[in-house]
């Protein structure tokens, strides 16, 4: 037995939403020769519009979970620990010393403007990665950054 033997004519048009002024693309729809083809040529249609359905929910599904992934990231990406730096700013900063020119050293006002990040957190990242700038965040500067209050 066939699978679209189980439907009568009219269940499968009813499905489909068929009725006698069906036009598709402004011409009057096909109609087999006998109902054993015209059923075939409904439930195919029918299978055709389940399946492109279930196609298009599953790339929605994808992409809405995605979206969720790259959202957790993001959340991840924007805790900071106690010295104000996010796991962002620490990956910007190593992309600063790959990105530049071969055997130039990379200057801390570019960091400085790549990152954001004050002459303190440069030096906490200067120690953590062992990429140091030019010229160097000393003890002296790294301090007086410290006592500078930007609320004030």
């Amino acid at each position: 037995m066939k699978k679209f033997e189980k439907y009568t004519l009219q269940e499968l048009q009813q499905q489909l939403g068929i009725t006698k002024q069906t036009r598709q693309h402004g011409r009057v729809g096909k109609v087999a020769m006998t109902e054993e083809e015209e059923k075939r040529r409904l439930y195919n249609n029918l299978s055709s519009r389940v399946t492109r359905e279930k196609k298009r929910q599953l790339i929605r599904d994808r992409q809405l979970t995605y979206r969720k992934i790259l959202e957790g990231n993001r959340a991840l990406d924007r805790i900071e620990d106690k010295y104000g730096i996010s796991q962002r700013d620490e990956r910007i900063y190593k992309e600063c010393f790959s990105s530049g020119y071969i055997g130039v050293p990379v200057e801390r006002s570019y960091v400085k403007g790549r990152t954001g990040l004050n002459n303190k957190q440069i030096a906490v990242l200067q120690r953590r990665t062992g990429l140091i700038p030019n010229p160097v965040v000393t003890n002296m500067e790294e301090k007086a950054d410290e006592s500078i209050c930007l609320f004030s």
